[in-house]
């Protein structure tokens, strides 16, 4: 090859490709999509936060509204599809559904698609089919007769009433009734809940039944069947306590022979302590539950002995709910000779835990606490005494309850709550009910945001319920000439 042409045809090559690579650059085309969003719907990032909670029977309205970045609010070119529980429902952008299918958590999906792209986009979501009374507030009230009730005033319908729950399987409810409790029961999300509720009734077919709110229906039953004691047992339950933080169900007896049973999974244990040198017969509403996590030590009253008792649960047997051995040696535990026992709690302070306890004599009010050991399977140590004070008709004192979180009492006298420190007994009006003749508080309590509150009158012998709520103590609603409420609680 001739060298004089080399540099001509390398400088030729160059040319031809930065003159490609330019036409190149130039034909590419940029086309936007429409993306289409769809609002006014649930928000969440999962379809377990997207949770519509609707009652058996009726009926659920979503109205989302759709927009495109290029086509707005034209739907003209999207096409519509909605399924619930693997049923087409509608073609159209909105639906209206009647949850008379089943109960449950039905999964639902809403599509639009684009016709013009073919693109889909979604939107997953639950629809729970659920009994009306799920959240509500709950009573069990006692008729003229001696004949349970339960109410319910549902927050899932708009009724500011309360009704009669009707259970199939449970009715009649049977006579005298005793406590009703309960703790919410929790799903994939923090709003994705059901009431686990127990209720206690004295002369019944099941004098204890656990209640799942979702369908109302009993989940366990305990009856005399329930005993896994060979020498039978007449099981009539005088008060009840629900263990609050387990995830097993634990619920804590008093009978009517006086001694403490745990009712677990079923079954009845055999009575707790039943070798107490002592003899214990345990006062109705007079044990203390323990409220910490490893529910170590509890402590009731014994009315034969006339003193509060302490006992400890076997620690090598991790799943045994039953406390195996008494504690003895407790200084001071006679200062409460001569007062009638009120209540008692477990209390928990900056770095340990201990229990509270409420007495009265007269017109006075006395307040004391029980600590551990130090070092030791929390062995109490003493008795001691926080406070005293005088109070005026404590012979209407009625309702008490103790508040671990604030550490405060609260005590119900007449149509008043009062409300102190657990480090005193300065007693100050916390709420008082509207001047009526409705009666005197009989039953209240605070939970999840709300004050229920039952008074009774014993010349109408009727029942008047107040819900107010409790960041501001004010009157949310009330209801009058209910049955006599027995116990209460706020289940929203």
């Amino acid at each position: 090859m001739n060298k004089k042409i080399f540099p001509y045809l390398y400088i030729m090559l160059a040319v031809t490709f930065f003159s490609a690579c330019s036409r190149d650059l130039g034909n590419y085309n940029y086309h936007a999509v429409n993306e289409i969003m769809i609002d006014s719907l649930k928000a969440g990032g999962h379809h377990t936060n997207r949770i519509y909670t609707v009652s058996y029977g009726d009926t659920l309205k979503l109205n989302p509204t759709i927009t495109g970045t290029l086509s707005g609010t034209d739907l003209s070119n999207l096409s519509f599809e909605w399924t619930i529980d693997g049923q087409n429902l509608a073609a159209t952008n909105n639906i209206t559904y009647v949850a008379n299918k089943k109960y449950g958590k039905l999964l639902g999906m809403f599509t639009v698609l684009d016709n013009t792209t073919n693109i889909k986009t979604s939107y997953s979501f639950f629809v729970d089919v659920v009994n009306s009374y799920k959240l509500g507030y709950y009573l069990l009230s006692k008729k003229e007769n001696g004949d349970a009730v339960l109410y319910c005033q549902s927050t899932i319908k708009a009724e500011p009433i309360f009704r009669e729950v009707i259970i199939p399987t449970l009715t009649p409810l049977g006579k005298n009734p005793v406590s009703l409790s309960s703790s919410r029961k929790y799903g994939a999300s923090s709003s994705d809940y059901f009431n686990q509720i127990v209720m206690g009734i004295n002369d019944a077919k099941y004098p204890v039944s656990v209640l799942d709110s979702r369908e109302f229906t009993p989940t366990l039953l305990y009856n005399n069947s329930s005993y896994i004691g060979s020498e039978g047992i007449n099981f009539k339950p005088l008060s009840l306590s629900m263990s609050p933080v387990l995830s097993d169900l634990v619920i804590y007896a008093v009978n009517q022979d006086n001694k403490l049973y745990s009712l677990w999974k079923g079954a009845i244990s055999l009575p707790i302590c039943s070798t107490d040198p002592l003899n214990y017969e345990a006062a109705a509403n007079g044990f203390a539950n323990p409220y910490s996590y490893i529910q170590v030590t509890a402590s009731f009253y014994d009315k034969k002995n006339k003193q509060i008792r302490f006992m400890g649960r076997d620690l090598l047997n991790p799943l045994s709910y039953t406390f195996t051995r008494m504690f003895t040696g407790v200084k001071n535990i006679n200062l409460t000779d001569g007062q009638e026992y009120l209540f008692g709690a477990e209390a928990s302070g900056i770095d340990s835990s201990y229990f509270v306890y409420l007495t009265k004599k007269d017109d006075k009010l006395y307040s004391y606490k029980a600590g551990y050991i130090p070092g030791t399977s929390y062995q109490p140590a003493e008795l001691v005494k926080i406070a005293e004070k005088t109070m005026p008709d404590l012979d209407k004192l009625a309702g008490i309850r103790y508040d671990i979180s604030g550490r405060f009492w609260y005590v119900s006298i007449g149509r008043t709550i009062y409300r102190a420190s657990v480090l005193g007994l300065d007693l100050q009006p916390y709420l008082t009910l509207p001047a009526s003749d409705n009666g005197s508080i009989s039953k209240f309590i605070i939970d999840k945001g709300r004050i229920l509150i039952s008074t009774y009158n014993t010349s109408t012998r009727k029942s008047s319920v107040y819900i107010y709520d409790s960041a501001n103590l004010t009157l949310i609603n009330e209801s009058h000439g209910l049955e006599q409420v027995v116990d209460l609680v706020v289940g929203i």
